[in-house]
């Protein structure tokens, strides 16, 4: 999680091209995160409650999917030579 985080905020600072884009899914992406830790500290404080488990697990997984997206994106633009 460290890693798609330093990954998310470097993507942020280094890509310039197509911003808007990368604008919207970084905006998603760090209020996901938000979300995530929020949802942390609910999943200790009720005692692993299983809903509250799965929303945390499912959270986790939308933001390693969109910084996957943003991972390609930014692969797909150094390949084409565009950066």
């Amino acid at each position: 999680m460290v890693a798609a985080i330093f990954t998310g905020v470097s993507l942020i600072f280094i890509r310039k091209s197509l911003w808007k884009l990368n604008k919207m899914i970084v905006i998603i992406v760090i209020s996901m995160i938000i979300i995530q830790i929020i949802m942390g500290i609910f999943v200790i404080s009720s005692r692993l409650n299983p809903v509250i488990v799965a929303v945390h697990l499912s959270t986790a997984v939308t933001i390693f999917s969109l910084m996957f997206v943003l991972l390609r994106e930014s692969y797909l633009e150094i390949k084409k030579g565009r950066i």
